[in-house]
């Protein structure tokens, strides 16, 4: 279930994760496509702007080099020359009806130099016409002026128009004038509208500020300072914008706010060249039509395609739920199951445990009963337990049973049971240390005198003292006693410890020499090896004592390390066990102290730490430790370890007499084979020693001696370890006047490296 609770978490927050960076990018992709779709109008627009204003250009150049044309040709300065009066209008209908341009010019007069009209074609009459150029500037053109763009007037057809002036010269003297008018709706045809919207347009400007053209009819020949064009935004955007259009350059604006129309408008405008004049040629698109609608459409994909993906998620999710429920109750089934099984099999382990355990109470029970030393069992209670049939017999009770459940006070009084056996059971338990062959001396207050040899043995439930184990052996009245044994007659009020009396240890007589047909344990049992034993705690002491002395060692116990210094220089030793928690002075300055002087320099010392720091490990091997053993002290490891430093010892003391050396692994079936090859090679490998040293190769001499090192090592040749060590550190330090002599003296360990002693 909260599995399944953790996985509709995950899916929740894993689709508002995804939910979330969607809606960001959505946000972030319709900002940049606005931002796209505006550029691309603008510029669209603006490029629209700019043809218009070219072509509307180029039409105007267009009509006034025909009106050049026209007015440097003979037709019209024999009219200005004759001085015709009236002008006949049909009477030269060629000169100008066959112009390309006819079509977009309404009228065309020529004026003599009193501004009279001598010729006309299309327009009005008269009256009207001669007015006309008096008000579109033909007194500048009259004084020699080049083309005149006139201003924005009505013409006599009622129709706003504009009027084109060029003088006609005479003998390098102005005679007249050609004027041609251009209605306003013509240039409107020229510049054209826009595409698609009925809201994009385009109008026109001069440079007095007077618009030419605009969709507004009412706005053509008004000035657009007095107007309010209401697709220019507010007041000052509008300004803004008309000042922009007459400084002649070009440009595009943002959006604008049609106040009538509530829409918004883009414009750009560009400046077209006319004669003397520059107006200015604007194109306004609707904002909303060009921009926001494909705005709108690429916005409504999006979010069309973001609720499929949202759809995908939760389907997906969804999926994923209903995926892990059948998984998740797919493995509660099968977890269910396996738990079944295994509560079944524990309880069938258990049954069986408590049935082996029950036997192996019955048997130990047989086997306590058949043994003829007064034996009994105690909880952590001091409640007795259960006894043998000798126990009994010694406390007066009619069957083992009858035990069960008494104190050491309710048997007092019974039989002649000594209360100084009890004593120590308080100790035992604290410590959670065998004792064993103690031998305590029964006070006369408790009966006849005498010795007892006493053990004590802890009942334990898991790291827990939970009972205790009691076995006693009357010793007799008149006990012989061991040499260097003492003994001392406690007073009553004497503390459970004076009770006891541990004999000192001795060196026991040496075993026979040592089998080499034997296995290394077997070997070890009759090794003549002797052990230097250094511990603060005596029961520690003398279980390696009893455990050592059953292998076939004689050893020597010292409580601290000043002791074990001492005795170091009064005897040799094979191997040292040494403490390193110690009183006085620690298993560390011991070693370093033996190791200094003595004849126990060499001697091989093994710490024994309580320690797991690695450290602590590092800190031995630097004192001087040749190796270290954890406690609590695993007994197979201990002899292992002492056998073979004890051999290690044997061979350099041979090897120094001149002795054969031989493995003393040769015996072990388990190191037959490799203790074999390792001797055949070896005069194989000398070989190759010498003749890398004679040709100055002392790396390659370097690793074959540290090859050597560990396969030596491992055969069981320290003597050659030690000594491919020696001159391996001599390559390194670069001692190369040592190294012949070292490899001389390898070399003869090696000729006298043996099988067997045969």
């Amino acid at each position: 279930m909260k599995r399944n609770r953790t996985r509709i978490v995950v899916t929740v927050v894993l689709c508002v994760a995804a939910l979330a960076y969607m809606a960001l990018l959505t946000t972030l992709n319709l900002r940049h496509v606005e931002e796209v779709i505006v550029r691309q109008t603008q510029q669209y627009v603006l490029a629209v702007a700019r043809a218009k204003a070219e072509h509307l250009s180029h039409v105007v150049q267009t009509i006034g080099s025909e009106l050049h044309v026209f007015a440097s040709g003979p037709a019209v300065h024999s009219m200005l020359a004759e001085r015709l009066r009236p002008p006949h209008r049909s009477e030269t209908p060629s000169l100008w009806t066959n112009s390309p341009v006819d079509r977009l010019v309404s009228a065309v007069h020529v004026l003599d130099a009193d501004g009279q009209v001598v010729w006309s074609q299309g327009g009005a009459d008269q009256a009207i016409v001669v007015d006309v150029p008096l008000r579109i500037g033909l007194r500048a053109v009259l004084q020699g002026a080049p083309l005149h763009v006139g201003e924005v007037f009505q013409s006599p057809e009622g129709d706003m128009a504009v009027s084109l002036c060029l003088p006609v010269t005479l003998n390098d003297k102005v005679a007249g004038a050609v004027v041609a008018v251009i209605h306003t709706a013509t240039l409107a045809e020229l510049i054209g509208g826009m595409w698609g919207a009925a809201h994009n347009y385009v109008w026109l400007l001069d440079d007095d500020g007077q618009v030419l053209t605009h969709p507004d009819a009412g706005f053509a020949g008004r000035s657009v300072f007095i107007l309010e064009l209401h697709d220019l935004g507010t007041e000052a955007q509008s300004r803004r914008a008309v000042a922009n259009m007459l400084s002649g350059r070009e440009g595009v604006t943002g959006a604008l706010l049609n106040r009538r129309a509530h829409r918004r408008t883009m414009m750009a405008w560009s400046p077209v060249i006319v004669g003397n004049e520059r107006w200015a040629l604007a194109t306004c698109v609707d904002y909303d039509g060009e921009v926001a609608a494909p705005m709108r459409i690429h916005a409504q994909n999006t979010f069309i395609m973001l609720g499929c993906f949202v759809m995908a998620l939760l389907a997906g999710g969804f999926v994923y739920y209903r995926i892990g429920r059948r998984e998740a109750h797919l493995h509660a089934r099968h977890a269910i199951g396996r738990v079944t099984d295994e509560l079944q099999n524990l309880s069938l382990e258990q049954e069986s445990r408590v049935d082996r355990l029950r036997d192996d109470v019955r048997r130990l029970r047989g086997i306590l009963q058949a043994l003829p030393w007064p034996i009994c069992w105690k909880d952590d209670d001091g409640v007795f337990q259960g006894c043998n049939e000798a126990f009994a017999r010694r406390v007066g009770l009619g069957h083992p049973d009858d035990i069960v459940g008494m104190t050491e006070g309710d048997l007092s009084g019974v039989g002649k049971l000594q209360e100084v056996l009890w004593r120590v059971d308080d100790e035992v338990r604290r410590t959670g240390i065998a004792l064993l062959n103690l031998e305590v001396q029964v006070p006369a207050a408790d009966g006849p005198a005498g010795r007892v040899l006493l053990s004590k043995i802890p009942l334990r439930e898991g790291s827990r003292v939970t009972g205790l184990l009691t076995a006693c052996v009357d010793l007799g009245l008149s006990p012989d006693r061991r040499p260097g044994s003492t003994e001392e007659k406690p007073t009553g009020d004497a503390a459970p410890s004076e009770h006891l009396q541990v004999p000192e240890q001795t060196t026991t007589p040496p075993p026979a020499a040592p089998d080499e047909s034997r296995s290394p344990s077997s070997a070890a049992e009759s090794s003549n090896g002797s052990i230097l034993i250094v511990d603060d705690v005596r029961e520690n002491a003398m279980l390696l004592d009893i455990l050592l002395r059953k292998a076939g060692y004689r050893t020597r116990l010292c409580a601290d390390g000043k002791e074990a210094v001492e005795a170091a220089a009064e005897e040799t030793f094979d191997v040292i066990l040494m403490d390193i928690q110690m009183p006085r002075m620690d298993g560390l300055e011991a070693t370093a102290a033996i190791r200094a002087t003595g004849a126990n320099r060499r001697t091989a010392i093994l710490a024994m730490t309580a320690s797991l720091e690695r450290s602590e490990e590092l800190a031995c091997l630097q004192a001087g430790c040749d190796d270290c053993v954890r406690k609590p002290i695993k007994s197979d490891l201990l002899l292992r370890k002492v056998w073979r430093l004890v051999q290690q010892n044997r061979q350099r003391q041979q090897a120094a007499e001149g002795q054969p050396i031989v493995s003393f692994l040769a015996d072990d079936p388990d190191y037959t084979k490799a203790v074999e090859k390792f001797v055949s090679h070896l005069p194989e490998r000398v070989a190759q020693m010498q003749e890398d040293f004679q040709h100055g190769a002392l790396k390659e001499l370097a690793l074959k001696l540290h090859s050597f090192k560990g396969v030596g090592g491992l055969a069981g040749f320290p003597v050659l370890s030690e000594k491919a060590e020696m001159l391996e550190d001599l390559i390194e330090s670069d001692q190369v006047d040592q190294i012949a002599a070292q490899l001389d003296d390898l070399v003869q360990l090696c000729r006298r490296t043996h099988l067997s002693r045969s």
